[in-house]
């Protein structure tokens, strides 16, 4: 739960467990295969996808391709599409 008011979301959490049978798993690191990364002092929160990167490059055999600056021209990159 997110929220300013932390006695606020304690009493709604307190309410949720009362009725339903739930548990409070900390602060969150992922998000439906997204990684959050939180810094409070900054008061930033980063959003990566570099396990669905990962997968998607491994979809298309490109594990081992080096990391290259963006945005790249379409002609530095060699791979085709499946026609599925």
């Amino acid at each position: 739960m997110i929220g300013q008011d932390t006695q606020i979301i304690e009493l709604l959490k307190e309410a949720l467990r009362n009725k339903y049978k739930v548990r409070d798993l900390g602060l969150i690191a992922y998000y439906l295969g997204i990684r959050i990364i939180r810094n409070r002092q900054a008061r930033l929160i980063r959003l990566v996808q570099d396990a669905y990167i990962r997968k998607i490059l491994h979809t298309f055999y490109m594990d081992d391709y080096a990391p290259a600056s963006t945005p790249i021209h379409p002609s530095a990159v060699d791979f085709k599409l499946r026609e599925d």
